[in-house]
């Protein structure tokens, strides 16, 4: 993969925070109580079936100025929608607010009602945008790197994911996953290592390659031999030759750590806001879903 097609977003000096309503069950479920259809509440709220059932699925979420009355409708308050339950400490200063609210005319509820949620959206967006930008699209080889030919392994294909965006994975052109237990203590069955396209060779590196008998996560030696990352002597070194099929696909650079993917709630923003740069990375690196 070419470094220069990575599909990235704009590093925020601001950590994203785990935005995330679980809305969508709430509305199947007080739309089936009252015995509503889909179809039916979708006439209701003057949208199509699919945008409720995309709602239902989360998917997408109902626009701001649309929730009033898709509350009003369901009998149910903005804080059941949003699952805020019990009682609310309140502020001197949210009670002046409160009482200034009543205190305004219809029309000016209404006003004061759609300035509000304006500005939920508008914080709600601020906070999705600053979840893209702190992440990155790569090519995830799907197929396990064992220690040796011995070890079974599957060529199962790449996929597209996201990855947060840290020092090694800017660096790193896809990440491969690791199978067998034979390379520890340095790598661990199930670990998954960031890989960057090799400029020259070097002794001591660590390197992910396919050969003409499977995967192989080999060091690279002073002759230019490969052996097992496990210091164990009973391991044996492999000589490439030139007529070897010996590809090295990779220098390993670090380790792929849990918390650099995104969490559920990250994701399900990266699935709705970056589909087109997700479309375009996988017909830029021809990618089959």
């Amino acid at each position: 993969m070419d470094k220069k097609q990575v599909i990235g977003f704009p590093v925020s000096d601001n950590t994203a925070s785990n935005y995330h309503i679980n809305f969508g069950s709430v509305i199947k479920e007080k739309r089936k109580a009252i015995g509503m259809t889909q179809a039916e509440l979708a006439e209701k709220m003057r949208v199509i079936r699919n945008t409720v059932a995309n709602w239902e699925s989360e998917k997408v979420r109902p626009e701001f100025d649309t929730i009033p009355l898709l509350c009003d409708i369901l009998g149910i308050s903005v804080e059941e929608l949003f699952g805020f339950h019990g009682k609310m400490d309140v502020s001197d200063e949210e009670e002046k607010l409160v009482k200034n609210f009543r205190a305004l005319s219809p029309l000016g509820r209404n006003m004061a009602q759609k300035a509000i949620f304006g500005m939920l959206q508008a914080e709600t967006e601020a906070e999705e945008l600053a979840i893209c930008r702190n992440f990155d699209i790569i090519e995830d080889d799907k197929g396990a790197y064992a220690a040796g030919t011995d070890d079974s392994y599957s060529d199962t294909g790449v996929e597209a994911v996201f990855i947060r965006k840290t020092a090694e994975s800017q660096q790193a052109d896809f990440i491969a996953h690791v199978m067998g237990q034979s390379m520890e203590p340095v790598y661990h069955d199930g670990d998954i290592v960031y890989c960057e396209k090799p400029k020259e060779i070097k002794a001591g590196q660590d390197v992910v390659c396919k050969t003409s008998q499977g995967k192989l996560i080999k060091r690279i030696a002073e002759d230019g031999s490969l052996y097992s990352v496990n210091p164990n002597p009973l391991y044996k070194v492999r000589k490439m030759y030139d007529d070897d099929d010996v590809r090295i696909m990779g220098v390993v650079i670090g380790t792929v750590k849990h918390s650099d993917y995104p969490s559920q709630k990250e994701l399900i923003t990266l699935n709705e806001l970056c589909q087109n740069e997700m479309k375009e990375f996988k017909a830029q690196h021809r990618i089959i879903d």
